[in-house]
């Protein structure tokens, strides 16, 4: 029987040095705009997405705005009010939790954020989706070998991570040896 071993996935088999690497803008904001609303709300958060939007806002001189009525929504993402529209941030399962609609262009959009590795971000304001900003990692440069060597010896090697099914995947098939994924939702 094998010994099973469980990594996470964000800052175990990757650096955890989280990066936004392309934002799409669906409303009459400008980028910077946009980005303020997601970073200033995405700083109250102790989730590690936190960090690239941290660092975004540091590398470009943007000024957070005050974000009342923080809310963790475990699994979905969060949400505030921000000059007094309500902004939610979340992966797509935040949509149908209130009753959001999306379009085909955001369909397509997200798919090609998933297959660059990035987990997706859905920007809502006042119930409409005005972007999608991707954040990616980088995979550890001996994260590879350590779990060829663990399946070698007889260790099972499972991978753990909230990320969506597309990216969990690619990150799979990089391994090779990682034979199961477990989905896990975030507490954000």
């Amino acid at each position: 029987m094998k010994v099973p071993v469980v990594f996470d996935k964000t800052g175990t088999l990757t650096y955890g040095k989280l990066k936004i690497s392309k934002i799409y803008n669906y409303s009459n904001l400008n980028d910077d705009e946009l980005i303020t609303l997601a970073s200033s709300l995405e700083l109250q958060s102790s989730h590690p997405i936190s960090t690239a939007f941290s660092e975004y806002m540091q590398n470009n001189n943007i000024q957070i705005k005050k974000v009342k009525n923080f809310e963790n929504i475990p699994g979905y993402g969060i949400k505030g009010i921000i000059e007094n529209s309500t902004i939610i941030l979340g992966n797509r399962k935040i949509l149908s939790k209130y009753n959001i609609s999306i379009e085909n262009n955001h369909i397509l959009d997200e798919e090609n954020l998933s297959n660059d590795n990035n987990s997706i971000i859905y920007v809502i304001k006042d119930n409409n989706v005005i972007g999608l900003i991707g954040v990616n990692d980088i995979l550890r440069d001996n994260s590879k070998d350590i779990i060829s060597r663990l399946n070698k010896n007889n260790i099972q090697t499972i991978m753990l991570t909230g990320d969506n099914d597309t990216v969990a995947e690619k990150v799979r098939k990089y391994f090779r040896n990682i034979k199961n994924n477990l989905k896990c939702t975030s507490t954000r």
